[in-house]
C-alpha cells in the first residue's frame, strides 16, 4: 500500500504513464491545477470526491486509488470501509450542501472533526 504522504506520487506516476499534462488530467478530472499540483507535491490531501475524479479521469477502479489513498484498510481484524460505506457518505455530504448557509457550516465542522479522526488512524 502507498503511505498517505504518497498519494500524489501515485497520481503523478499515473498521469505520466499516459503521458499526460497537469492540464490534461485537470480537464479530464475537472479539478482545478492548483489543487492537482498541490495533491501531487504532498501539500493536500485529497477528498474522496476529488479521487474520485481523479480515478474516473485516470480510467482505472475508484477502489484502486482509494485504497492506495488509505480510505480502505484492514484494521485488525475487522475490514475497514468499503466503498459503498464511501459513496453513501459522499451522498449524506452533498445533501448537506444543498441546506441552509448555517446548517452547512455546521456540516463542515463535523467534516473536519471527521477528517481529524481518521487522520488518528
Amino acid at each position: 500500500m502507498v503511505k498517505e504522504s504518497d498519494i500524489g506520487r501515485l497520481i503523478r506516476r499515473l498521469r505520466n504513464e499516459r503521458f499526460w499534462t497537469l492540464q490534461k488530467l485537470g480537464d479530464q478530472s475537472k479539478v482545478s491545477l492548483s489543487h492537482l499540483g498541490r495533491i501531487e507535491r504532498g501539500e493536500r490531501r485529497p477528498f474522496a470526491d476529488i479521487l474520485r475524479k481523479i480515478a474516473a479521469a485516470l480510467e482505472i477502479e475508484e477502489e484502486e486509488l482509494f485504497r492506495e489513498a488509505g480510505y480502505l484498510t484492514k484494521r485488525g481484524p475487522k475490514e475497514g470501509l468499503g466503498l459503498d460505506d464511501l459513496k453513501e457518505f459522499a451522498q449524506a455530504f452533498a445533501e448537506f450542501q444543498n441546506a441552509t448557509t448555517e446548517f452547512q457550516r455546521a456540516a463542515n465542522k463535523f467534516g473536519g472533526v471527521l477528517e481529524k479522526i481518521a487522520k488518528s488512524y
